[in-house]
């Protein structure tokens, strides 16, 4: 395990391609107070929680544990066609959609690709629409908008019979509140946002000072905020953490990122932590931190593990100190599953066990971070194990 308080100065990488698509809206900031753990009837004594963040910190450092679902046989589903709505807006979409088509073509199913682009609301739902009248066996809406925002296209695939399958909103275990939703399938975004309370406690010894940034274009963002306040709060109740929100079209991410990071540093100098939640977002932050000279003072952490950032990681030289990788590669292939069980009759998974892993900059340095394998970055051989899952008779 390597904590440190403070990371050599650098310049950040000045392109990263955004890992979810856009929100439609103004830019607008609003600072909102951290709070804790709901129902928690105290708190732990900033001693011991260092201590717990530390043991928290050297779990996740391990590569996770696949879980198998239950097995079941794939025969049904075969010769079927899914469309996939896909975006390269970002490296996680292409790697769950990449993913998620070998998956299915290994049991026999067709993958139909709509690019829907930035994957604005109307865009996505006339891709229902079209998926709809092309006949689709089922509809994947592999990007992590809100899907509330098309619930027309999705009324229109249910209406027609068509099982939908959204990404990343919800949680493990409670699917989200959309009409016409078959399965939800994400990450567990309320660990990896303890995990990044654990860390900034743990390098700090408990004198945290953090800005978070809630970008609100990401649908798990509604997860992490409340789960990293309640953490830091349980962990450390001296620890101060400041939110502010972001609403943003992905055009003005930068300007808005880097205005709002330069805006809080300015006004409160003791913030010596950052956190924009998703590593994509680093690229945007650091830029303010490099202007005011405060890249060796302040921490940036985030979660998602894409190659960008894991490359940013493995070179070293910015505020970046450790990137949460999720398994994206994995959410493709439990897309992939879950459609399957649709398509065969058989009831879907709602958790899907995927966990988290710790990067830092030293335990990357064995790794190829160019593009994402899970086999190397987390010891895991999807083909193998769901192969196992699914029987073919």
């Amino acid at each position: 395990m390597n904590i440190r308080n403070h990371v050599p100065p650098g310049k950040a990488r000045k392109r990263v391609i955004v890992t979810l698509t856009t929100l439609l809206g103004a830019f607008c900031i609003t600072a909102v107070s951290a709070g804790a753990r709901a129902g928690e009837s105290h708190v732990t004594a900033p001693s011991n929680g260092v201590a717990i963040a530390e043991a928290n910190i050297q779990r996740a450092e391990q590569a996770p544990t696949f879980v198998a679902p239950p097995s079941f046989d794939v025969a049904k589903a075969k010769g079927k066609t899914v469309w996939w709505l896909d975006s390269d807006a970002g490296n996680i979409l292409v790697s769950w959609f990449d993913a998620g088509k070998t998956a299915l073509a290994s049991v026999g199913v067709k993958v139909h690709a709509y690019d829907i682009g930035d994957g604005t609301p109307d865009t996505v739902n006339t891709a229902l629409k079209l998926a709809v009248a092309g006949k689709a066996a089922a509809i994947v809406i592999g990007i992590g908008t809100p899907a509330s925002e098309y619930s027309a296209g999705i009324d229109a695939a249910h209406a027609a019979g068509i099982p939908v399958f959204t990404a990343v909103n919800s949680i493990p275990g409670v699917p989200p509140k959309v009409p016409g939703v078959t399965a939800d399938n994400t990450f567990d975004y309320e660990g990896a946002a303890r995990l990044e309370a654990d860390w900034i406690v743990a390098a700090t010894k408990g004198k945290a000072d953090v800005l978070t940034i809630n970008y609100t274009g990401v649908s798990a963002s509604q997860f992490m905020v409340p789960a990293f306040n309640a953490e830091l709060k349980r962990l450390c109740p001296s620890c101060k953490n400041t939110v502010k929100t972001v609403s943003a079209s992905i055009s003005d991410l930068n300007s808005a990122f880097g205005s709002l990071t330069s805006t809080a540093l300015l006004s409160d100098p003791h913030i010596n932590w950052i956190n924009p939640l998703y590593d994509s977002f680093v690229i945007y932050v650091q830029p303010a931190l490099d202007s005011l000279q405060r890249s060796s003072s302040v921490g940036l952490l985030g979660f998602n593990g894409i190659a960008p950032l894991m490359s940013t990681l493995k070179k070293g030289g910015t505020s970046l100190q450790i990137d949460i990788g999720q398994p994206n590669e994995w959410l493709g292939y439990a897309i992939a599953d879950n459609v399957l069980r649709a398509l065969t009759g058989n009831p879907v998974i709602t958790n899907l066990h995927i966990g988290n892993r710790i990067f830092t900059h030293a335990s990357v340095q064995s790794l190829n971070v160019t593009s994402e394998n899970d086999q190397t970055w987390y010891g895991l051989n999807l083909a193998q194990d769901y192969a196992k899952v699914w029987q073919q008779q």
